[in-house]
């Protein structure tokens, strides 16, 4: 069996496969020579090829993405725990008001900081 590619007469190609034969009939012996257009097959498995790589690419990026993003929203989760831990410890230490404020500030501060990162992280990992 061969195959071929053949440009028709409107320009386009098409796929062909040939297949010969051998023939005996009535003690005469001839040549068959088949010829059928596979341009459909082909084209469907060229598409098949293309969406098989399109999908491996799309699972790779989108691996390679979340495992950071998953990362950073784990490290987020920690981080607001820990800060909520440490403003118990400075809280029962009975600081001045001043050093209360300024603690309170501080860490009002990081803990809007945090709800940014894990807001930005979780909306990026929708998208993923």
């Amino acid at each position: 069996m061969f195959q071929f590619i053949l440009i028709n007469e409107n320009g386009s190609e098409e796929y062909v496969k040939m297949k010969i034969s051998n023939l005996v009939r009535n003690g005469n012996r001839s040549l068959m020579l088949q010829i059928f257009n596979c341009t459909k097959d082909v084209l469907l498995q060229e598409q098949k090829s293309q969406n098989h790589i399109l999908n491996m690419i799309n699972a790779t990026v989108s691996h390679e993405l979340r495992n950071p993003l998953n990362s950073l929203i784990a490290l987020n989760v920690e981080r607001k725990f820990l800060y909520q831990q440490l403003k118990k410890v400075i809280l029962s230490c009975n600081p001045n008001q001043k050093q209360t404020d300024d603690l309170l500030r501080i860490t009002n501060k990081l803990d809007r900081g945090l709800e940014t990162q894990e807001s930005s992280a979780k909306i990026m990992s929708y998208l993923i």
